[in-house]
């Protein structure tokens, strides 16, 4: 009776989008807040202002600085595809090391202070970036805001079709 072989292999991930890289747990804050619409873990999220009887929580589409950013939604390892749904309770991550979704065009260096991506119009492409860590320049362009944060951007990796970075998020996220 042959016995089934277990193989493991030794190209281990650096990490899922959403998922806090912090070695010391108590070094994290947290937050939760119920979703407007679906959210991928590893995405900035902000306040959402519709609703004052609910925290509520949304990607980033508002049309000034005037948004509240909170933090990074949160991996959650119950989820096959990973997304908050609308309505979900959202764990937000507002302090500490976390893997996010970064898109750019040169990459981001250890310890660069990061921009977020928003858009206010979705009817554009750069809706699809709503909530990514960026090193772009900053813009108030309706439709095309990209904001600077406190985020720094810890370690940035490679991963199509965009990168993955560790943030460092200090809690006060709007500059």
């Amino acid at each position: 009776m042959a016995i089934p072989q277990t193989s493991y292999s030794l190209d281990q991930a650096a990490g899922l989008p959403g998922m806090p890289c912090s070695a010391d747990p108590g070094q994290l804050i947290t937050g939760e807040f119920v979703a407007s619409e679906d959210i991928l873990p590893g995405l900035m999220v902000e306040i959402d202002p519709s609703d004052t009887t609910v925290k509520k929580c949304r990607l980033p589409q508002t049309a000034s600085a005037a948004g509240k950013l909170l933090g990074v939604a949160m991996y959650r390892s119950s989820d096959q595809v990973g997304s908050w749904k609308a309505g979900d309770t959202v764990r937000v991550l507002q302090r500490g090391e976390i893997f996010a979704y970064f898109t750019g065009t040169a990459g981001s260096d250890l310890w660069t202070q990061l921009k977020v991506r928003s858009a206010s119009d979705n009817s554009n492409s750069e809706a699809t970036h709503r909530g990514k860590f960026t090193d772009a320049s900053t813009s108030t362009t309706v439709g095309q805001e990209v904001y600077q944060t406190t985020a720094i951007c810890r370690e940035e990796t490679s991963v199509s079709p965009t990168g993955l970075c560790k943030v460092y998020l200090d809690g006060g996220l709007l500059k």
